[in-house]
């Protein structure tokens, strides 16, 4: 087992996985990030991690592109505190 599939296992196993998701939704609303973003940027890390564990794992450029879309929003968003 890699190391990022052990750590997702403990937090799935510790149930850590809805106290994020509960802190990650407390905050977007304030800075104008919806479901979909953090969706999307998990979703990003999921197929990260796929492609890091299988080099045979290809992402269509426009699906890569869509992921780093919402991965600059995501942190645009959080290092303006919501601000904008």
């Amino acid at each position: 087992m890699s190391l990022d599939e052990a750590l997702d296992s403990l937090m799935r196993k510790a149930e850590l996985w809805p106290v994020t998701e509960t802190g990650v939704g407390m905050i977007w609303t304030e800075t104008g990030l919806t479901r979909e973003d953090i969706e999307t940027v998990r979703d990003a890390t999921d197929v990260r991690h796929q492609v890091v564990h299988d080099a045979r794992r290809e992402v269509e450029a426009s699906e890569a592109r869509g992921y780093l879309i919402a991965i600059r929003k995501v942190i645009a968003a959080l290092e303006s505190g919501g601000s904008e």
